[in-house]
């Protein structure tokens, strides 16, 4: 009974420091101060705020307990009540970039003990500029990029937070880029470069431009930073000569090797966009005049040493006499008549292909055709380079003069021709290979028939030959013979053998007989 009495009376008194603790626990105060402020400010009254009696502070050893054993920024005023500032604060040390920043701590009373925890919330103040991680910013920019093409830089760092942070951007002005500013999920700022007007390196290679970052804070803070725009280089320049046409004069008998001319072509694009090579291929095609549309003229053959995607080709036509003529196969390389050909097309057409790779840089070589339309060689009124439209009046000279040599030599040995074989089928000569010559057999044309004595008619006059080169004598009969001779168009063949028996013998003849018998 007694025991349980004794419980009773510690519960009781369990249950009434229980209420006690809970009711100093509702004495809680907020207080709220700027950071950076100096030692010794007062933050504000603790004692009237909690509603104590002054003068017993210092009798009940009121005293600041920093919670987690954190640096002591606080201290009490026994004698006036107030909460000031013992150390400088800050907020960025204490938080970072946090948007909230508090200090907690408890004051503390003995005899009765009470516990009062008191916030502290530190203010930003605007005491940090916006820092860019370089100094100098680099942008590759490739000077074909479209207009309305976008960079985005890397953003300013500011530890302030709120208005205190980065608002805005500002760009140096130029001809080429604007600036704008935009914003993150979190709020932060960044900017963007946009390409307002197209670039060109071979007029500017790179520019620097000032990028200022400004915050929102009272008094404004900034940081700035270079922007270094680099124009990297496309292959957007063809080779260029140093003369449109190149004149030279070589003495004759000059020895091999001798240097007739030097060409000189430089490019405006740099690396190996720059690097000009003379292997420019120049192909001539002779196109009939009825070529119907869609008629395939030619083909143009590239090769690539390199492999994969680098090695696929591409053709195009860059320049043409006619653009509505030709037209090529964008990776055949088939060259084809887009309609018929007319008669006001002109003869002679010219097309320049080019034929480029799909690496990066893109790489390039040129083919030059000369196309004439026509059916034949012979139609072509000049026989000259027709990659040139200048007329060179001497070289036209030449031209006629050798044609005119030409010409008339091969009349002259075409008439020659014909008169030797003119004259020779008018007095032939009767030859046994070249060697040996036959005298013809010749009748007085006084003859007459008279019957019974068997004497030839005058019209029965014969010539008889032997063909060079023919081991075999031919008598051609030119005129009709009796029913006793041979037929007009027949030959009658000796061999060289039967020549030496006639030659032994008297001439006899079926018809005369033996003369001399």
């Amino acid at each position: 009974m007694g025991h349980n009495g004794y419980s009773a009376v510690g519960l009781l008194y369990s249950f009434a420091l229980y209420l006690h603790l809970l009711h100093i626990g509702n004495g809680d105060v907020t207080y709220s101060i700027p950071e950076e402020m100096q030692p010794g400010t007062v933050i504000g009254n603790i004692a009237k705020d909690l509603g104590l009696d002054v003068g017993k502070l210092s009798a009940r050893k009121a005293r600041i307990d920093s919670e987690m054993n954190r640096k002591r920024y606080c201290d009490l005023n026994l004698s006036a009540g107030d909460l000031t500032v013992a150390e400088r604060i800050d907020r960025e040390t204490l938080c970072g970039e946090k948007i909230s920043c508090f200090l907690t701590f408890e004051l503390v009373l003995e005899a009765p003990l009470e516990l009062h925890r008191i916030s502290l919330q530190i203010q930003d103040i605007n005491d940090n500029s916006p820092v860019f991680l370089k100094d100098e910013i680099k942008i590759e920019i490739n000077e074909l990029a479209d207009k309305g093409s976008r960079f985005r830089i890397n953003e300013a760092h500011d530890v302030d937070v709120g208005q205190n942070a980065v608002q805005s951007y500002a760009l140096q002005g130029n001809g080429h880029l604007v600036l704008t500013t935009q914003s993150k999920t979190d709020g932060s700022k960044f900017a963007e470069l946009v390409l307002d007007k197209e670039l060109d390196r071979e007029e500017q290679q790179e520019f620097r431009l000032l990028l200022t970052a400004s915050d929102g804070g009272s008094p404004q803070r900034t940081g700035s930073a270079t922007v270094h725009v680099i124009v990297l280089d496309a292959n957007d320049n063809a080779p260029v000569f140093s003369q449109a046409v190149y004149k030279a004069s070589l003495p004759e008998n000059s020895p091999i090797d001798t240097v007739v001319v030097t060409l000189t072509a430089t490019d405006a694009d740099e690396g190996l966009n720059g690097e000009v090579t003379e292997g420019n291929s120049f192909m001539t095609e002779l196109i009939p005049k009825a070529a119907p549309g869609s008629c395939l003229v030619s083909k143009v053959i590239a090769v690539d040493a390199d492999s994969g995607q680098n090695a696929w080709l591409s053709y195009h036509i860059v320049k043409s006499t006619d653009p509505e003529l030709f037209t090529i196969g964008l990776h055949s390389g088939e060259i084809r008549t887009q309609r018929n050909i007319s008669e006001s097309d002109s003869m002679k057409q010219n097309l320049i292909v080019s034929v480029k790779d799909n690496g990066q840089p893109s790489l390039s070589a040129t083919c030059t055709m000369y196309l004439i339309i026509s059916d034949n060689l012979a139609e072509v009124p000049e026989l000259k380079d027709i990659s040139y439209d200048e007329n060179n009046p001497k070289q036209t000279s030449y031209l006629i003069i050798a044609l005119v040599c030409v010409s008339t030599f091969f009349l002259t040995f075409i008439i020659v021709i014909l008169g030797v074989r003119f004259c020779c089928r008018r007095k032939p000569r009767l030859l046994f290979d070249g060697a040996v010559a036959i005298p013809s057999a010749y009748l007085p044309p006084n003859y007459s028939e008279v019957d019974g004595t068997g004497t030839l008619r005058s019209t029965y006059n014969y010539d008889a030959y032997l063909t060079t080169g023919s081991r075999t004598s031919d008598f051609k009969f030119v005129s009709a013979y009796n029913d006793n001779t041979l037929p007009a168009d027949q030959t009658l063949r000796k061999s060289p053998s039967d020549f030496a028996e006639i030659f032994d013998q008297p001439e006899c003849s079926p018809e005369v007989g033996c003369p001399y018998q």
